[in-house]
Order: C-alpha cells, then sequence, then structure tokens
C-alpha cells in the first residue's frame, strides 16, 4: 500500500507550523521530528489512552455537539426479508459526550495528555468473518487513531462503527466523531476488496456536492479493512415514510426532498458515476421530523461507495462490482439491472421516480413488486401533482429504458420547469451559452489551481503524518514482547515507513535500529543466564540483523560460547553414568508397552470377531446389506485374512437363515440370498441354493403364488396342493388355464409362433401338445424352475381337491328349461375356484395329460354334457390342436 492511499489528509490552517509556499493561504509542511528517547525504567505505553500527544492539551473540556451519525445499513436480498427493526441509521453520543465539560477529564496512569471525557464502549471491530459485527470487551483502536465507541448498523458491505477521531481530539475539534465502515469477510476476501475499496472511495471523494454524503477516506489496519464517512443530524428517508402512516410527506417537503436528491444524482452522473442502489434508505434528511418547513430541510444521498462507475470505453480486467454483495433493492431496482445489464443514468431515474412517488402517496408506484415482475404498465395518477408533473413522474416511471426519461437533468426540468415563450426562452439559452462558455474556462482554470494546491498539501501532510505516525508506532514497538511472532516484520515495515519520509541527515532509523539490538542483546543475556543457550544465540542473531557489530554484542557472543563450553563438560560427565540406567529403563517400558499393546489388540480382535458374528445371526427382518455387510466389510478391511477364515461360517449361517426366512417371506429371503452372494462369492452352496416362492405355501390352502423370473415378465399364478401319489411332496400347479396372454408372451420372447389374435383372456386352443411342452420348458427358462404337464393323477388330484363338490356352474353342455351352457369358450378367469384354487378345472377346455407315453385330454370340455364333464372324463388325444383343447403347467415344490 502506497503512503497516498494510507493516510487521512485534513487541511491545515496557516498558523499551523511550517513554512508558506505560494499558493495562497495554504501551508506546506515538512515532516517534523519527534524526539526519541533512549529507554529508560519509567516506560510508558502509548497504545490506547496512554499515547503522549505532541502537544499538551488544554485542561479545558471542549463540549462535543450532539450530532448524529449516519451508518450503513443492512442490505436485504429480497424486500420480503427487510423489516423495521433490521436497521441500525443512527447513533447520538450519550453521557459526557453531549453534556461536554460537565464530566470530567479522563487521566491514565503514565499519560501526559488530558483526554476529554468522551463515552467509550468496549466494541472490538476485529476483521469481521461474516457480516455481523464482532464486540469485546477490552476497548479496540484501529489504525491507533480510530478509538470504536458503539455499533452503528450493519450492511452488505459490512458494519458501520462510531469512533472517537484522535487526531480531531488533539486538535480541540468540538466534534471528534466519525462513521467508521469495517468491510465484512465476504467482501474482504475477494482478491480485489482493497483495490475495490480505493477505487470507490476516490470516487466517492471527487462527489464534492452539498447534497452528498463526504467519504473521508480508507485505510487497511491488519485484516481490517475500513472507510470512514462524516456525521449527519437528521432522519433516514425510510424512516420518514414509515412514521407517515401510510400518507407520505408534506407535499412540499416532498417537493424539497425530491429537487434535493435529484442534484445529487445529476452531479453524480456528470462524473461518471452511477448510484445503482437508490432508495430511502440512502437518503438522509438532516432537519428534524418535527420541522415541516420546506426552506429547512436539506437531503443528502448516501452509499455512492458501493455505486459502480460508468466507464465508456475503458476496459478494466481487475474491475470488481461491489453490487454482487448484495448491494441492489430490487423494489427500487430497473428493470434492466435486474435482467442484469449494464449501468446506466436511467436506472437511478427510475428509482428516483419510485422515491418520488413514494414520498407523494406514502406507498411505492407499483407496490414494491419488482420490474421485471410487474403486470401493470402504468401506476395510479396522483391527483395532487399538474397534469405537467404527473406526465413528466410517469415517463420517469416507464418499465423500460428506451420509454423512460433520458436523463435527471431532463426529470427535473419537465417535473419542476415553467412554461416560457419560445422568444424569452430563445434569448435566454442564448445568454446562458455565453455565460457558460466564459464560466466554464474560469471554473476549470480555479478548479485546476485549486487542485494543485490540494495535492501539494496532501503529499506534504502525509509524509508529515506518516512520520509521527511511524515514530509513535515504533515507541509502542519497544515496550511490546520483542519475541512475538510479528513483532519484527512490524517493526521492519514501520522503519522502512519511517525511512521513506525521513530527511538524509535525520538519524531516527539508526537510533531505533541500535535500541532494538540493544534490546535483544540484553534478551539474549537473560536467556544465557537462565540456561538456554539455543535462545540466546538466536537472539544474538536477531540483534546482529539491526546492527551488525556493536561493542555488545561482542561481549556477550563471547560469554555465550563460554557458557557452552562449561555446559558441554559437565552434561558429558553425567552422560556416561546415565546412559546405562536409561538403556535398561527404555528396554523394560518398551517391554511393556508390548505386552499392553499386545493385550489391547487380542481384546480389539476378539470384540471385532463378537460384533461381527453378531451381525449375521439370523433374526425377523435381518437386513443383510445394512449392518452385517458394513461390518463384514469393515472387519476384512482391518483383518483381512482372518476374514477370509470366516467365510465359510458366516456363509452357512447365512444359509441357514435365507431357509428360514423362505419359509414366511420368500421375496425377503431372495433379497438375502442375493446380497449373500455378494458377499462370500467363493461359497457354491449360496451359488446353488434356489427360493421356493410357493414353498410356504400350506399345501391346499387354495392361497395363490407366483415363482420369481426375469425383470419384466410374470409367470402364471399357481397353487399349491399334495401329490396324490405320495402325500408328503406338494405340487405348484396353475391356478387357471393358460391363456392367449400367456401363450403370446412365449410367442413374442421365441419367435416359435405367431401372436393369437381375439380375446387374450380366453384358453389357448390353438397350441400343439407339443408346443405346450415347449411353452413348460420356456417357462422353466424363464423362473429357473422345471415345469411340465400335469400326469393324470397329478391333474384329477387337483382337479377333485379332495372331494370337495365340482362348480354346479362349470361351462359344459347344457340345454334345459331355457338354461343354455355350453355355447362358447369364456376366460380363464371365469368361474368358481374349487378346494384347492383351481377355476375352470372342469368344461370350457379340456386339458391335456400325460399317461406314460400316451396324450389324454381330462375334465370335459363345451361339447360334452354336463352329466358328464367332470374329474373323470377322458378322452384318448393326438396332440394337435382342436379348438376345445388347452392346458395347464405344473412343477414340484421344492
Amino acid at each position: 500500500m502506497s503512503e497516498e492511499d494510507r493516510t487521512v489528509f485534513v487541511s491545515q490552517p496557516s498558523n499551523k507550523e511550517g513554512s508558506p509556499d505560494d499558493n495562497g493561504d495554504k501551508t506546506v509542511f515538512t515532516p517534523r521530528k519527534p524526539v526519541v528517547k533512549k529507554p529508560t525504567d519509567n516506560k510508558h505505553s502509548i497504545t490506547g489512552d496512554n499515547r503522549k500527544s505532541a502537544q499538551a492539551a488544554s485542561p479545558k473540556q471542549t463540549q462535543v455537539s450532539d450530532r448524529t451519525v449516519i451508518a450503513d445499513r443492512p442490505r436485504q436480498a429480497t424486500p420480503a426479508q427487510a423489516s423495521p427493526n433490521d436497521r441500525t441509521l443512527i447513533a447520538k453520543p450519550s453521557g459526557a459526550q453531549s453534556q461536554g465539560a460537565q464530566g470530567a477529564p479522563a487521566q491514565d496512569s503514565g499519560a501526559h495528555t488530558k483526554h476529554r471525557n468522551y463515552e467509550r464502549k468496549p466494541i472490538a471491530p476485529t476483521a469481521p468473518q461474516s457480516s455481523s459485527p464482532q464486540t469485546g470487551e477490552d476497548l479496540r483502536v484501529i489504525r491507533n487513531r480510530f478509538e470504536i465507541v458503539d455499533l452503528l448498523g450493519v450492511g452488505g458491505m459490512g458494519a458501520v462503527y462510531q469512533a472517537i477521531d484522535r487526531r480531531k481530539v488533539e486538535a480541540r475539534d468540538s466534534n471528534p466523531y466519525v462513521a467508521v465502515k469495517v468491510l465484512n469477510e465476504d467482501f474482504r476476501r475477494h482478491p480485489q476488496a482493497f483495490v475495490t475499496l480505493q477505487r470507490e472511495a476516490r470516487k466517492s471523494q471527487t462527489l464534492a456536492h452539498p447534497n452528498i454524503v463526504n467519504v473521508h477516506d480508507f485505510d487497511r489496519d491488519g485484516e481490517i479493512v475500513f472507510m470512514t464517512m462524516e456525521f449527519l443530524d437528521g432522519q433516514p428517508l425510510d424512516t420518514l415514510l414509515r412514521g407517515s402512516n401510510g400518507l407520505g410527506l408534506e407535499h412540499q417537503l416532498a417537493l424539497r426532498v425530491t429537487k434535493d436528491i435529484a442534484s445529487a444524482l445529476s452531479y453524480a452522473h456528470s462524473h461518471g458515476i452511477v448510484h445503482s442502489d437508490f432508495k430511502p434508505g440512502n437518503i438522509f434528511v438532516t432537519a428534524s421530523e418535527e420541522d415541516k418547513e420546506a426552506s429547512n430541510i436539506a437531503a443528502k444521498v448516501l452509499d455512492f461507495g458501493i455505486a459502480r462507475a460508468v466507464s465508456e470505453g475503458v476496459d478494466e480486467d481487475d474491475e470488481f462490482d461491489a453490487g454482487s454483495l448484495g448491494a441492489l433493492t430490487p423494489a427500487y431496482a430497473s428493470y434492466e439491472m435486474l435482467e442484469g445489464e449494464d449501468p446506466d443514468p436511467r436506472d437511478d431515474v427510475y428509482a428516483l421516480a419510485c422515491v418520488a412517488y413514494e414520498m407523494l402517496t406514502g406507498r411505492h408506484p407499483y407496490d414494491k413488486t419488482p420490474a421485471n415482475k410487474v403486470t401493470t404498465d402504468k401506476p395510479s395518477r396522483i391527483t395532487a401533482l399538474s397534469n405537467r408533473q404527473w406526465r413528466a413522474l410517469e415517463k420517469a416511471l416507464a418499465l423500460h429504458r428506451e420509454d423512460r426519461t433520458a436523463s435527471v437533468d431532463e426529470f427535473v426540468s419537465e417535473f419542476f420547469g415553467t412554461r416560457r415563450s419560445p422568444v424569452i426562452v430563445f434569448g435566454l439559452l442564448a445568454v446562458m451559452a455565453v455565460v457558460a462558455i466564459v464560466s466554464y474556462f474560469q471554473v476549470q482554470q480555479r478548479e485546476e489551481a485549486l487542485r494543485q494546491e490540494l495535492e501539494k498539501e496532501r503529499v506534504v501532510e502525509l509524509r508529515q503524518q506518516t512520520y509521527t505516525f511511524s515514530v509513535e508506532r515504533m515507541e509502542e514497538l519497544l515496550t511490546e514482547n520483542l519475541l512475538s511472532k510479528k513483532w519484527q516484520s512490524n517493526a521492519r515495515k514501520t522503519l522502512e515507513e519511517l525511512s521513506g519520509v525521513a530527511e538524509e541527515d535525520d538519524t531516527v532509523v539508526a537510533d531505533f535500529e541500535m535500541r532494538i539490538s540493544d534490546q535483544f542483546v540484553q534478551l539474549a543475556a537473560d536467556a544465557r543466564e537462565a540456561g538456554d543457550l539455543d535462545a540466546a544465540r538466536a537472539r544474538l542473531e536477531i540483534a546482529k540483523k539491526w546492527v551488525e557489530i556493536t561493542e555488545p554484542i561482542v561481549l556477550e557472543k563471547a560469554a555465550i560460547e563460554q557458557a557452552q563450553r562449561d555446559l558441554e563438560a559437565s552434561i558429558a560427565a553425567a552422560e556416561a553414568a546415565e546412559e546405562a540406567r536409561e538403556q535398561a529403563a527404555i528396554r523394560a517400558e518398551k517391554a511393556r508397552q508390548n505386552r499392553i499393546q499386545a493385550q489391547k489388540e487380542k481384546d480389539a480382535y476378539d470384540r471385532a470377531v463378537k460384533q461381527l458374528f453378531s451381525k449375521f445371526a439370523c433374526k425377523k427382518n435381518l437386513n443383510l446389506a445394512g449392518e452385517p455387510k458394513a461390518a463384514f466389510d469393515a472387519f476384512s478391511q482391518k483383518y483381512p485374512q482372518q476374514a477370509m477364515t470366516f467365510v465359510p461360517q458366516l456363509s452357512g449361517m447365512t444359509e441357514t437363515c435365507v431357509k428360514q426366512t423362505a419359509r414366511r417371506s420368500p421375496s425377503s429371503a431372495q433379497d438375502m440370498l442375493n446380497v449373500a452372494r455378494q458377499l462370500f462369492p467363493s461359497q457354491a452352496s449360496l451359488k446353488s441354493l434356489k427360493i421356493d416362492f410357493c414353498g410356504h405355501i400350506r399345501a391346499g390352502s387354495a392361497k395363490p403364488c407366483r415363482d420369481s423370473a426375469r425383470k419384466g415378465f410374470k409367470p402364471p399364478v399357481m397353487v399349491v396342493y399334495p401329490s396324490p401319489d405320495d402325500p408328503d411332496i406338494k405340487l405348484a400347479i396353475s391356478r387357471y388355464e393358460i391363456s392367449v396372454r400367456d401363450a403370446n408372451k412365449y410367442c413374442a420372447a421365441t419367435k416359435a409362433c405367431s401372436s393369437i389374435g381375439g380375446d387374450d383372456k380366453l384358453p389357448v386352443t390353438s397350441f400343439s401338445f407339443a408346443e405346450a411342452n415347449q411353452y413348460a420348458t420356456w417357462l422353466g427358462q424363464m423362473t429357473g424352475y422345471e415345469y411340465r404337464i400335469p400326469t393324470k393323477s397329478e391333474w384329477q388330484g387337483g382337479a377333485r381337491a379332495a372331494g370337495s363338490q365340482p362348480d354346479p356352474n362349470r361351462n359344459c353342455y347344457l340345454k334345459f328349461n331355457g338354461i343354455s351352457k355350453g355355447d362358447s369358450v369364456i376366460p380363464v378367469n371365469s368361474g368358481e375356484r374349487n378346494g384347492y384354487g383351481l377355476v375352470n378345472s372342469l368344461g370350457n377346455v379340456q386339458e391335456w395329460v400325460t399317461s406314460g407315453s400316451s396324450v389324454l385330454a381330462m375334465g370335459g370340455s363345451i361339447r360334452d354334457p354336463m352329466s358328464r364333464c367332470d374329474a373323470e372324463t377322458v378322452h384318448e388325444h393326438n396332440g394337435s390342436p382342436d379348438g376345445i383343447t388347452g392346458f395347464r403347467v405344473l412343477r414340484v415344490v421344492q
């Protein structure tokens, strides 16, 4: 950071010390050399309130005027998040601050300057980590100049504090207060944060206008980046509007404020700066709320520090947009700003018109709806305005730039202007043009001369202040702990700054370097006497870096070397005797630690094994993919060899649990088996284990089941009944005759047959016996089970259903008393279930069975009379399709 960027400049009156130059009554100063004192026993701290003043302050108390500090406001992401209580706008000095000489002067031990009795509150602005301010119990001082008194507010860029400017106190200023804005962490950690703040402070300093809040300067104190601003007395406009009960301001007051803020914006625009966050919260009315006289009102615009400059034809790669930190209020932002377009003066025209409308009516023209979401083109007319005024305001409120008033000056002319005849207007314009041309060159010359004069004063004052500050800082550093981590870098930096402003024949830097060297020599002697020779040598090396060779350094170096030789001799004598004892103790301790560690490892292993097996213990709803898998993975990672030896046991436990689970929930058992195969891929028993999805069904219960199959395919619904040939064997047979829909799935998958048309719920009768067997084989491939056509005895066992009565309404041939049956084949799911759950086992279509090598058709069909349509009905068959013969599939339950 350059000297020019670091120091706040104040114009000095001509009666102060220094020699005047040729610039009128201004004064140019050369650095004044403070007396650099050698350290004594009676050292005075110059931090905080103990800093010695360059001149003795007058004992007379100086009254502090009751003024108000303008503070930053919290910026809201959306208007809905804003609350009247979210802002701290102003803060007034309290106690002794407002009463002046009534407070007693503050005295500090060792201080030679009486300080005014300003109230100080312990607020600590220690480089905020967020937008919230930090506070502490100890008084904090920024840059050894600004004493933090109170927290005034928190905004999008950071926090604003009330502070006492010690330079103003020394100058006996009646109002020593300033507002200090400290940037928050979000802003500071941006790579260009300090550069951006510098740029914005300079832009703000160019806006010297009675209706714009002054920004004094900016600086850095370690991690703290801050900006100083002026005081104001009054209230923010948004506070006044909230207090108007929705009626707005008094008409003349609203017009006066509109003129002031328009003047401020016009001036900023003429300097290429667009505010970009213009709103009532950024407008300060400096008269009290009770003062209704418009002539006594003055309004000021603030926060130009975050406005973005309008750069015409300039491309700055490092330009940083402070608006990205939330410096934008949607209710007052133009349509183009909300759409991310480049800033334009017409954006401020829109915001100005919104504020003017709100002052005149007490409400926002679009009810604070963002411009890019407004559904109505025009706001309600203000009856208190003339037609000319309303047209001017309505044009400025246009949602799109091309329809909006081109500039603030044009708006002022249209809104406040009066009608004149063309002749008068032309004459006035001609006169004004001549005056303007003459005045322009005169003003330009005066401004250039003034600028050069101020720049000279600024450079001189910078050198003077830097010199004074650096000397005071060095005196302060010499009272601190020289061994702290940052002390030397701070001292080097301070001396570099001092060297840059000191005269060539000034010995102040050399004097400080000698004092620093002497102090490190003394610190080395202290360490040597304490027996810490390494520290002594290190401190002596530091002393030599400040002043290479001095008599104290030479003497102390010799003393350290002798102390080192004495120490080495005494150590060598004791080391030999101690070595044996130490080695024995080390071996014993190592053996003990090894035993302890071995026992710990064994205990940990035993616990891990116990926990592993407990996770694989079979229980209801065991989720093998959860804790068991996690436990096995963790055990395998820590004990890979031991884990492999436990795989057979864990696999066996899992296999048993799968079988137990399959008796109540085959689907859960299948999920468990799938995980087990992933965990233990080498176990053949798990690979061959098959879950029977009908195995848990009690034979003869008529409950349905369905085998698992490949993804996207559903096998036929099955029912389970006992084998008539062996009661210990359970058979699963399709509940319904194989339907046209079932057959079409087979045809589509195998391309072995063509799709069958018609009602797909009817039994398939176009298959031959060979095709029926091929269907059963394909079904086995899809499910992993062995399906086949049932034998005669197996079929009859299912159809008889342990002697249950046949369905009296079965679809067999019957013509009696107007009752007609057997006219046509009906869907497979029509009819009553028998005792085992089979549907249409009798009638409808006869069904193929095998008897040895023969093919038979059982159960009758629509062609068989009702009296001969039962489980005993049997026809020999050649296996060809005939339109009345279908089939079921059967498998053995495992």
